[in-house]
């Protein structure tokens, strides 16, 4: 569903009964049936070019240049290279054949930013871990909430949620996108005050001290007023920039 203070999308409504018992939809929203709803659903029925926010579930995001990984056969990884202009020794072994894939792993591009764009729409995706930025998980626990007020004994669980759907009215939906603009605005203040003040929370390690006060910590251990040190035999590590690398 597209996120608008106007409310949901006329005519784009998808309910299916799902056939897994043991896990929840997502097993069965797949990348092809997301594309086929887009397609068949979303695009015909939004008269306006606009902004569409997503999540990072993995029908969101499938990608049309995706790079071998470590699950690719060495020869997979070998055409790729090719593909990509990319020059490499034949002799190389698959270990230092992903280390150039990994150097020249080119921005993603998803597949469906590329179908919603071919129409004057455009996709906004929320950082990972931020699903509180996302009005649509507002207005879900709202939809259950209704539903699982009135699913007792043996109720048409399909009727009971198009009446919920039907309940949501755009006053609903504007409340909800308000509030995540309160969120994203503490988001960017608390980001932007941490960034100002960053050089308070530095600890330079070594340096001399300015205070006056030279007994405070003169055996670089602190001390209680009995003279009995806090901290002993403290090791720093040194950050290792390498290991933190993403791929």
């Amino acid at each position: 569903m597209l996120e608008a203070e106007k409310g949901f999308v006329p005519n784009c409504l998808l309910i299916f009964t799902g056939k897994n018992k043991l896990e929840d939809y997502h097993s069965e929203m797949n990348g092809h049936n997301f594309t086929k709803w887009v397609k068949e659903k979303l695009i015909p029925n939004l008269h306006e070019p606009s902004i569409i926010v997503m999540d990072n579930a993995p029908y969101h995001s499938v990608v049309t240049n995706k790079a071998p990984t470590s699950n690719s056969r060495i020869d997979e990884i070998k055409l790729w290279l090719l593909e990509n202009n990319i020059d490499f020794d034949p002799t190389l072994r698959k270990p230092n054949l992903l280390s150039l894939v990994k150097k020249n792993k080119p921005s993603p591009i998803y597949t469906i930013d590329d179908l919603l764009g071919e129409y004057g729409h455009t996709v906004v995706r929320l950082p990972p871990y931020h699903c509180d930025l996302n009005p649509i998980e507002l207005i879900w626990a709202k939809l259950k909430q209704k539903v699982a007020a009135r699913n007792v004994g043996s109720c048409d669980v399909k009727q009971l949620t198009e009446e919920a759907f039907n309940s949501i009215t755009p006053e609903i939906w504007k409340n909800c996108c308000h509030h995540v603009q309160t969120l994203e605005k503490e988001y960017y203040e608390r980001g932007h005050r941490l960034y100002q003040d960053i050089d308070e929370l530095i600890i330079r390690l070594g340096d001399d001290s300015s205070s006056d006060d030279s007994s405070c910590c003169s055996d670089d251990s602190a001390a209680d007023e009995s003279g009995n040190k806090l901290f002993l035999d403290i090791e720093y590590l040194e950050s290792d920039d390498e290991s933190d690398e993403r791929e």
